[in-house]
């Protein structure tokens, strides 16, 4: 199968990618909402599931069965479910989830063109980096950790990071290396 293409769809891009998703090493690693706030809390399954359906997966799959690709719905509800399993494993938050599904939604109507997506994850790094001081370069690499904890559990959701521009997108990395930093401190203790 061929690459996707810039301005693929979701679904678009995982048929044409097929096996190719990039590896965590290809990440530039150098490139509190989170736990103690109302809903921050490590999530359990059905809480992280019910986040990503109502954060845009829901919808999605709404749209994809509307214009009759009932098979691609079934592969969206099977990733989603994927996705809640290794979100809870690493230990995201519902908001987190909801939030991580919003930006999926927004990628799916809108994937971004390759010089797009690098012109964002350059801006993204200046940004995260102003927020984040010294800590900068350790929150990315945990956030490069968990980016790749993430696309090998789900290798469909993967695939959409890869081709749809969304895995150099500033939230995301923000919640990854914020999600990274908590799993730091809570493993020292």
């Amino acid at each position: 199968m061929s690459d996707a293409k810039p301005g693929d769809t979701f679904h678009e891009a995982m048929v044409r990618s097929g096996d190719h998703i990039l590896a965590t090493d290809q990440v530039d690693p150098i490139a509190e909402k989170l736990y103690g706030l109302p809903g921050g809390e490590p999530g359990g399954l059905s809480e992280i599931r019910t986040a990503l359906s109502s954060g845009g997966f829901e919808s999605i799959a709404y749209q994809a069965r509307f214009g009759g690709d009932h098979a691609f719905a079934k592969e969206l509800d099977q990733s989603r479910d994927t996705l809640a399993g290794a979100m809870r494993e690493v230990g995201f938050s519902r908001d987190a989830a909801g939030e991580i599904a919003g930006i999926v939604k927004q990628y799916f109507d809108k994937p971004r063109s390759k010089e797009s997506a690098e012109k964002g994850f350059e801006a993204a790094l200046e940004s995260l980096e102003k927020k984040w001081g010294g800590d900068f370069e350790a929150n990315m690499a945990g956030a490069v950790e968990l980016l790749g904890t993430l696309r090998s559990k789900d290798p469909s959701f993967g695939n959409f990071l890869a081709h749809s521009g969304m895995q150099g997108d500033e939230r995301l990395l923000r919640i990854l290396g914020e999600t990274a930093r908590h799993r730091k401190a809570t493993a020292k203790k």
